[in-house]
């Protein structure tokens, strides 16, 4: 068979100009398929009945003054509907209204008894996060996450889709310059008194003036009492902004983890996949980085509660979840 050429076109992105909407199709393609995507837009639901029923993109209803719906997903919850209505942003601004459109399309469609229950969701670049009304979206799912839950697939339209989300990523950040964000700052100072307070052997260090791009509201405990040095993606860790509490292994996969962990974990501790790595994960209350501190106390006691349970179970189980967190010490 005569070889395929090469030229500098091998080096071209993905696309040349890449577009919203090209997006929006490519995703609904992939939810048409059983796989990773598919599973990650079913666990915004929180419970293990959920299945996949259908998706459809770019939907339009005429006369309901609502706007277009880049994406919307069905799901069967036993003998309920329920669905997601999906914005994809890239780097576009929301439009006026846009945000309020989608919640009163959700509502409605309850109401006129269309579906059981109906959430609306924002798909986009985790910078993308910190703009105003996307914290009114029920969901939020960025290309970060969407790119590590169809990294294990073995297929190449799967990757060719994560090579898409990557390409909308860099697009989202050409120009961008992170610039301090006060009310992140002052979020990241009150955890940080808090943990002081309640939870000291986690050892928070000292936050230093913050922006609002997407690792503004990731707190990694390095140096947490009874942990060796840690350097790198593992750890406690609390991903504030999706409600999420880790305990991060590094380069491990979900199979192998499981296979080690599952018969000592806590009923509410869940093993997952997050970037290139597993996980033991309890779920905890979303903390808005912008939000007032006094407003969301509460969820910042929680989070930093469960951080120091994740503690308390690595000491408990130090001799076995030392060998998979530091491996090079063996």
């Amino acid at each position: 068979m005569e070889s395929m050429p090469t030229g500098p076109w091998r080096d071209r992105p993905l696309f040349g100009k890449l577009r919203e909407r090209d997006v929006d199709l490519l995703l609904c393609c992939e939810l048409h398929f059983a796989g990773p995507l598919r599973d990650r837009f079913a666990e915004v639901w929180h419970r293990d009945d959920i299945e996949f029923s259908d998706a459809w993109v770019n939907h339009f209803e005429s006369g309901d003054g609502h706007g277009e719906t880049d994406l919307v997903v069905e799901f069967r919850r036993g003998n309920e509907t329920v669905y997601l209505l999906v914005e994809n942003k890239i780097d576009a601004e929301f439009q006026k209204g846009q945000v309020e459109r989608y919640t009163s399309r959700a509502r409605s469609w309850e109401e006129r008894g269309d579906a059981n229950e109906v959430r609306t969701l924002l798909l986009a670049p985790s910078d993308y996060f910190g703009r105003p009304g996307a914290e009114l979206f029920d969901e939020r799912i960025d290309y970060e996450d969407a790119m590590a839950s169809l990294a294990g697939a073995d297929d190449g339209r799967s990757r060719f889709l994560a090579g898409v989300l990557g390409q909308g990523i860099d697009k989202q950040r050409q120009g961008y310059t992170p610039s301090p964000d006060e009310a992140v700052t002052e979020m990241w100072r009150a955890i940080y008194e808090r943990s002081r307070k309640l939870t000291p052997s986690l050892n928070m260090k000292k936050p230093r003036q913050k922006g609002r791009p997407s690792g503004s509201s990731v707190i990694y405990f390095r140096q947490a009492k009874g942990f060796q040095p840690i350097t790198g993606k593992k750890g406690i860790v609390i991903k504030g902004d999706k409600g999420f509490v880790d305990l991060q292994f590094s380069a491990t996969t979900v199979p192998d983890l499981r296979s080690i962990v599952e018969s000592i974990i806590d009923e509410d501790m869940k093993i997952r996949k997050a970037s290139e790595s597993a996980v033991v994960r309890v779920r905890s209350r979303r903390i808005d980085f912008r939000d007032s501190p006094s407003a969301k106390m509460e969820a910042i006691d929680e989070n930093l509660d469960k951080a120091e349970r994740l503690r308390k179970f690595h000491i408990r189980h130090k001799s076995l979840l030392e060998k998979i967190l530091f491996p090079e010490l063996d």
